[in-house]
């Protein structure tokens, strides 16, 4: 079912099976603006802990209407975890709300006519999320409202839109353009047009560039060669070891420092690996560069909104406590500079479609090896471009600290 469905309470209206939509980046207010646009909304409701997001309701809210979203209070009942209930809200429908560390995600505010049916989606959104906790089924909705305190309420407002009417001023320009039309002689449109070259400036800058795949086979190829680096040869210590991503392989540089005053360059020669290539050597300090190779799959690929929050934005977030840092930048047009050139430069002839801009999400890891690990679970969804790794034996052993600490930065690609 998509219809929305209200409750009438005392002093304001519950409203159950409203869109969600998934806001990123720093603009989400102009997001939040054109998605209701786009679905012709009348009201709308920002709610947002660890990720934003924004429900759109199709129902029109009168002016002294208090109107709130029983999603959103739902949501505030728990702010960690994936959580879900079905309630029946009458003899033949049923409401299924779904949230994500309080926030309810696309898809979990929903009405069915049968239990079954929505039993079956609960069974769905377990095979993605496997920590779903579900509340109860046939929950009764009166359960529900004593929790609704007038500071939930506030937050679960719905706002409405303000619609401008053009009414009549597309009557006036309808009207003057019957009466030029019919006084204009009939000409051939296909004699005098020229052909439209439809260009996605976007999709085109994307294939030229064919980055390739660095995923967790890439990751997989550095931690096998990190695990064996040696980190002391001949009294030279490791200090550093950064490693950059080129096509097909990592090119890394060790940098390596004395321990002992009896330290030489010529005692480091004979004992480091034959395919390292010295680049740097005196008695501070040595460097070295090293190559890497992994196995290259195909070009890089980008994904949905929906994707992106519901399965990338998650994981982050259940990753997030063995690391010291975890930084997500937010997204960035991917290419906006080369796009902008190309439309410039088109045929004039070209006609552009609406703007769908591919937009790249850098990440930024700091911590422990034993941690980085955990990161090969991310697939095609993550493409890693450099990392560090640092050695202190100084430091005291913990969750989130190690002898060998690594940092990490990759990036990501969704387009909605």
């Amino acid at each position: 079912m998509s219809q929305e469905h209200l409750h009438i309470c005392s002093h304001y209206q519950l409203v159950f099976g409203l869109r969600w939509f998934p806001l990123l980046g720093a603009s989400t207010t102009q997001q939040a603006r054109v998605l209701s646009k786009q679905y012709r909304a009348r009201a709308s409701v920002v709610i947002g802990r660890h990720f934003m997001c924004v429900g759109l309701s199709q129902k029109e809210l009168g002016q002294k209407t208090t109107r709130i979203s029983a999603a959103v209070c739902f949501a505030y009942l728990f702010p960690r975890g994936v959580h879900a209930a079905i309630y029946q809200l009458a003899e033949q429908l049923y409401w299924l709300v779904v949230v994500h560390e309080g926030t309810p995600i696309r898809q979990g505010d929903v009405l069915f006519h049968t239990l079954d049916q929505a039993q079956q989606r609960v069974h769905e959104f377990k095979s993605h999320y496997t920590t779903l906790v579900l509340q109860g089924e046939t929950l009764s909705i009166q359960a529900l409202l004593p929790l609704i305190n007038p500071r939930l309420r506030a937050k679960a407002q719905l706002k409405p839109i303000r619609q401008r009417s053009w009414a009549w001023a597309t009557a006036c320009v309808i009207g003057i353009g019957g009466l030029y039309w019919s006084y204009t002689p009939r000409v051939s449109v296909a004699a005098i047009e020229p052909p439209v070259v439809i260009v996605d400036p976007y999709t085109t800058y994307w294939q030229q560039q064919a980055r390739p795949v660095s995923n967790h086979r890439a990751l997989q190829a550095l931690l096998h060669y990190w695990q064996q680096l040696p980190l002391s040869l001949a009294r030279w210590e490791l200090s550093t070891s950064t490693c950059q991503i080129q096509t097909s392989a990592w090119n890394c540089t060790h940098e390596f420092k004395p321990t002992a005053e009896t330290a030489t360059v010529m005692d480091f020669k004979q004992e480091h690996p034959q395919h390292w290539r010295l680049t740097q050597a005196n008695l501070q300090h040595i460097q070295t560069q090293d190559t890497v190779s992994f196995t290259v799959t195909g070009a890089r690929a980008w994904h949905d909104m929906h994707t992106h929050q519901q399965q990338f934005l998650a994981q982050l977030q259940r990753l997030k406590p063995a690391f010291q840092s975890m930084v997500l930048k937010d997204p960035v047009v991917y290419g906006k500079a080369a796009v902008e050139r190309a439309r410039a430069q088109a045929d004039p002839n070209a006609t552009f479609p609406q703007p769908v801009p591919i937009f790249e999400q850098a990440l930024h890891l700091k911590g422990p090896l034993r941690s980085v690990a955990l990161l090969l679970d991310f697939d095609e969804r993550f493409y890693w471009e450099k990392a560090s790794l640092t050695v202190n034996k100084k430091t005291k052993a913990s969750l989130k600290h190690s002898v060998l600490q690594a940092q990490l930065h990759g990036v990501t690609y969704v387009r909605n």
